[in-house]
């Protein structure tokens, strides 16, 4: 191989012009036939002295380093801020003249819990739910709650936070009577409950109520009921 050290962008090559360069100097990349030097290609920059580097988030692919590029570096789309794909999504389409497309056709994985600061003297506790996905921006919360095979006497609830943050719902749970080992349905209108790909939740969340444990209070000055708090946290499961 001959060096073309008068171009200085080739490192080795077959013959003596610049689209016979086989591979090229660090700071070039080959282009449309030849060694293009890096800042000179659009969607791609020199990122040290010795290494070029694409540009992640301009909408434009041009090698396989890039697992995709959806013209923004925005997380939860499918495409990450440093370009690699989501788990779970499709992207497609991405070249030197398009964007890549990410889509998901999955529903969204729902996670319930407590909120580990609960009311112990008027037995209160707080059910969160969490998206493990972006979800659409809410209008309107639509939710429902049942303590299955318990006398809906026995256990009231309310939404607690606004529409304003669509990945988290607070649910406020009042019982009079234990509630362990029961299992608890909440239920999301699908027209209102959709992650940014129009994915709705397929059906209620299923989950059980632990086991609760004594506080070290005086019992003695507690009412009847069944005064416990929540020690753990549970899985949700929505049935297939």
């Amino acid at each position: 191989y001959k060096r073309q050290e008068y171009m200085g962008a080739c490192s080795e090559c077959y013959g003596n012009t610049a689209a016979m360069c086989q591979t090229c100097s660090p700071t070039y990349m080959s282009f449309d036939g030849a060694c293009v030097r890096c800042n000179n290609i659009k969607g791609m920059y020199l990122k040290s002295e010795s290494q070029c580097t694409e540009i992640c988030g301009d909408g434009i692919r041009l090698t396989r380093k890039l697992e995709c590029d959806d013209g923004n570096n925005e997380d939860f789309d499918g495409c990450s801020r440093d370009c690699k794909i989501g788990t779970g999504f499709r992207c497609s389409g991405g070249s030197p003249n398009s964007r890549d497309e990410c889509y998901i056709s999955t529903p969204p994985t729902v996670y319930m819990r407590y909120d580990g600061k609960n009311d112990i003297k008027d037995n209160q506790m707080t059910i969160i739910l969490t998206f493990q996905r972006q979800m659409k921006p809410l209008n309107t919360l639509s939710v429902d709650v049942e303590v299955l095979e318990t006398d809906s006497s026995n256990y009231k609830w309310e939404v607690k936070n606004d529409t304003s943050d669509s990945n988290h719902i607070e649910i406020s749970f009042t019982y009079l009577n234990d509630l362990q080992n029961k299992t608890v349905k909440v239920s999301l209108d699908p027209y209102y409950h959709m992650d940014i790909f129009n994915n709705s939740i397929p059906g209620p969340i299923y989950a059980v109520l632990p086991e609760y444990v004594e506080q070290k209070v005086n019992l003695a000055q507690m009412s009847s009921g069944g005064q416990k708090a929540v020690s753990a946290v549970f899985a949700a499961s929505i049935p297939s």
